[in-house]
């Protein structure tokens, strides 16, 4: 499987991961669902489209991409996710990924 669609395969996965926790059937502490959890703050705070999210939030995809704006710390708190992630090591992420 080449690079690009291993990344794909990732990215379906999550996804599923990630509904099937929203409708209670996925796997307790799965990665995956963290991932998509963390990256509904860019589509929050940015109208970002969620693959756009999940490339600039984990860059070891290779793909340089960045979100324009500042980082409203309190913003980010009160959007709803469940992470295994601190409060601080989430923020930290959305601050990397700004220009």
């Amino acid at each position: 499987m080449n690079k690009s669609s291993r990344e794909r395969a990732d990215i379906e996965y999550g996804a599923a991961i990630a509904t099937s926790g929203r409708l209670g059937i996925g796997k307790v502490k799965n990665y995956s669902y963290d991932i998509y959890e963390v990256e509904f703050i860019p589509e929050t705070l940015f109208g970002s489209v969620y693959r756009k999210s999940l490339i600039a939030l984990f860059e070891e995809m290779g793909i340089d991409m960045y979100f324009d704006g500042s980082v409203d710390e309190d913003r980010i708190r009160q959007i709803p996710i469940n992470s295994v992630l601190k409060q601080e090591e989430i923020t930290q992420m959305i601050k990397e990924s700004m220009r």
